[in-house]
This record gives structure tokens, sequence and C-alpha cells, in this order.
């Protein structure tokens, strides 16, 4: 009889990386009224749930996290300058604070509020500005995915030995932010978002195992395929 099958950490971050780079993909070099615009872009709405998911297993086994929580945010704001010099923009203070922040910021947020967290149930602390205030600091510094993706890697991380409570929780995450897109006139791509649902069997594949690859090629096909993508257009 065959064993079921099982997905390590790394292989599920891989698939990330490929949903990831299919969605940017549409973004910069598709029409946006073709269809396979909007199928690539569906696709790409698993990637962030497995990055939420990952660093909030990042945040529960690392030995160092005030480390890994420097290494995501030091990696978050170089992106951004680079990001805003490749686009014409200047780093003043300002250009800084309205800009939106790439998707290394969004988890920095998510794992300081994890690490904070834990150290709130270790001394029988109030939780509960936790799980609001961090949510509230990702939309207020505009950064990708806003309180619906800071709010996704906590709850990962609550919930992560209940498996019929995160998958409510992510579904109920998922109907906020439908119901928000549709009071801003974005229902559909509320809907859309909503594909990222199809995420939660590929991480319940978890096998428990690290898995092999490099951590450092999560954190540099990020920026190098955005930056091959733009070139790529640039030249087209």
């Amino acid at each position: 009889m065959h064993e079921k099958l099982r997905l390590s950490n790394s292989q599920i971050k891989y698939l990330g990386a490929f949903f990831m780079f299919l969605d940017h993909f549409a973004l910069i070099l598709l029409p946006g009224s073709s269809l396979s615009y909007l199928i690539l872009r569906g696709l790409g709405r698993l990637a962030a749930p497995i990055f939420f998911w990952s660093v909030s297993q990042g945040a529960l086994y690392t030995r160092r996290p005030l480390r890994y929580l420097g290494i995501l945010a030091g990696f978050g704001l170089v992106f951004q300058l680079v990001f805003l010099l490749a686009e014409g923009g200047s780093l003043s203070p300002m250009d800084l604070l309205t800009s939106y922040k790439n998707i290394f910021l969004t988890l920095s947020i998510g794992v300081g509020a994890i690490l904070l967290w834990k150290k709130g149930r270790e001394k029988n602390a109030l939780l509960f500005p936790i799980l609001i205030g961090f949510p509230l600091l990702g939309e207020w510094l505009n950064v990708d995915y806003g309180w619906y993706g800071v709010l996704m890697i906590m709850v990962f991380y609550v919930f992560r030995e209940k498996k019929s409570s995160l998958i409510l929780m992510i579904g109920l995450l998922n109907l906020l932010q439908l119901l928000e897109g549709s009071l801003r006139g974005e229902m559909f791509w509320g809907l859309l978002q909503c594909l990222s649902m199809a995420a939660l069997p590929l991480i319940l594949l978890h096998s428990g195992e690290r898995g092999r690859g490099s951590k450092w090629f999560f954190y540099l096909f990020y920026p190098l395929h955005l930056l091959g993508l733009q070139l790529l257009q640039h030249l087209l």
C-alpha cells in the first residue's frame, strides 16, 4: 500500500515560489483583460498563504527569534529601498512611509506579533492588543496584504495544532477581506483572493520535516524574479 503523499517545508515553499512567479508574470507581462491573466493571477493567490504559513513555522522553531525577525525586516527594508529607486521614487521619509511596502515587511510584522504572543502566553498577559494592534499596524504602514496578511500569519501560528479551527479561521479571514473588497467596490478581486484557500490542502500535507533546499533562495527569489520580469517587460 502506498504511503500518503507528504511534503517537506522546502517543497511547499518551492511550490509557493512557483505560484508567485506565475502571479507576477501575469501582473507584469500580460494584458489585464486576457483570460490567461486571470488564470495566472488566480493561481498566484496560493503563494502568499504558503509563505505566511512558512514564517509562522519559522517563528515557532527558530532558536534565535530576534535574529530571524531581523533578517526578515532587513531584507524587507533593503528591497523597499531598491524598489523605490527602481520606480523613480526618492528615499525621503515621506516616500518611505507612504509607499506600498513589500511582502517581507508583512512577514516581519507577522513574526513580530507571534514573538510577542509567545511572550504574552508565558506571562499570562492580555493578548487582545496584539491580535488587533499588529494587523492595524500592517494596514497603517501599507504593507502588502495589509491587515489580512498579518492576521493570517498569526492565525497559522495560533491554530497550528487545530486543523479544523485553522481552516475555519482562514475561511473567515477570506470572508472578511471579501466584505472589505465589496465595500471598496473591488468585489471581483476579493472573490479572486478567496482562491487562497486552495493553498490549505498543500500546507496540510506538511510532513513535519524541513526538507532540502537553501533558505537564502527564498529570500533572493522574490526581488530577483521581479527585477528579471521588469527587465523583460522593458525589452519587449
